[in-house]
């Protein structure tokens, strides 16, 4: 516990108060046009109370990237909206990460394949990143973090599973390396935070296998990032396969890193339990809360002192919770990713993490 209060100096010179961090919660909450409403500000100020970084949800760098109903954009019509997002988390102490985010095939209305695109095309969604990230940093966000996992756009492009170019872009870094390249190159403070989000494995015969995974870690480590963000659905599963000795995945990511970025570790730590073994096993610098910042207003408190998180969603007390509205006729449906309800089991029991 000691280590989730210690700060954190990136290598950028910036530095993060603690090792707690609010996980992208998506919120299903926006306008049509990706605007964003009050209530969508208002929780996360609240969740950001104690935290060290806090990630937004994925935000759209793209019209034809939607990937959900609900979702923000990054766009000048959204902007004093994005100034008011970014100030209230300022104004809890904490550090607002931006997520970019592009769908790609996995978009609600996808018009492409990633093997259909032209140079113009990869162009443009190059561009579209950096722009993005320019208009998060004059909205007064910390930083930006590229989702590069849960098979959007940038995973399909190092998915061999989904890229199947003969050109340049069919190198699988390729891709990344030129948004990443471009974004570093669009902002101007040197103090201004960029990370990036990666899964570790894909299901499926010709998926992103454990080994590869790391071979994506390695490249990474060489880009001019602070951070890297694992999408893991559980802290301590192991991998499936590409690996000559059975490890979990989030060990052998921090191994291949070595300490040259750190890593921001996530996965149903949803009870005191699991959260002490996370930050006493060594296998990340920072640790995300999705579901327990969702049940748990005072999350960061709870943890600080010990107390026991609420696993089960009280259809009750939806006052208390607070979760825009959105969110909550989410939770309502009972998908795997949310909060159990109440009198449910939760989606991951601690006995499967050991």
């Amino acid at each position: 516990m000691v280590l989730l209060a210690k700060n954190f100096t990136l290598n950028n010179g910036q530095v993060v108060k603690n090792r707690l961090v609010l996980a992208p919660l998506t919120l299903w909450s926006s306008t049509e046009q990706g605007i964003l409403k009050d209530e969508e500000i208002s929780f996360v100020a609240q969740r950001a109370q104690g935290a060290g970084l806090v990630i937004t949800a994925g935000m759209l760098i793209a019209s034809e990237g939607k990937t959900f109903q609900g979702q923000p954009a990054v766009t000048q019509e959204n902007f004093k909206q994005l100034q008011a997002l970014a100030q209230a988390i300022q104004a809890q102490g904490a550090l607002g990460i931006l997520q970019l985010q592009h769908g790609g095939e996995k978009a609600l209305a996808p018009k492409w394949q990633i093997q259909n695109l032209t140079a113009a095309q990869i162009e443009e969604l190059i561009e579209a990143f950096a722009q993005a990230a320019q208009l998060a940093e004059q909205a007064g966000f910390a930083g930006v973090e590229i989702m590069g996992g849960n098979g959007f756009l940038l995973q399909q492009f190092v998915s061999r599973k989904t890229n199947t170019r003969t050109d340049q872009w069919g190198e699988p870094f390729a891709f990344i390396n030129q948004v990443v390249t471009r974004v570093k190159a669009r902002i101007n403070s040197p103090h201004f935070i960029l990370g990036y989000r990666f899964s570790p494995e894909e299901p499926g015969d010709n998926g992103m296998t454990m080994q590869e995974a790391l071979a994506l870690v390695e490249n990474l480590a060489h880009l001019p990032l602070q951070y890297l963000h694992v999408s893991l659905w559980d802290f301590f599963k192991p991998a499936r396969r590409g690996v000559a000795v059975p490890s979990l995945r989030i060990k052998l990511i921090h191994e291949q890193l070595q300490g040259r970025l750190p890593l921001i570790g996530v996965g149903n730590l949803i009870n005191l339990e699991a959260i002490n073994k996370a930050s006493q096993s060594g296998y990340a610098e920072f640790f995300a809360f999705g579901k327990a910042a969702i049940l748990n207003p005072d999350w960061v408190t709870k943890i600080y002192q010990q107390q026991e998180l609420e696993q089960t969603l009280d259809l009750e007390r939806k006052a208390y919770y607070g979760l825009p509205q959105g969110l909550w006729e989410q939770c309502l449906t009972q998908a795997s990713y949310l909060p159990a309800l109440k009198g449910e089991e939760p989606a991951v029991k601690l006995a499967s993490l050991y």
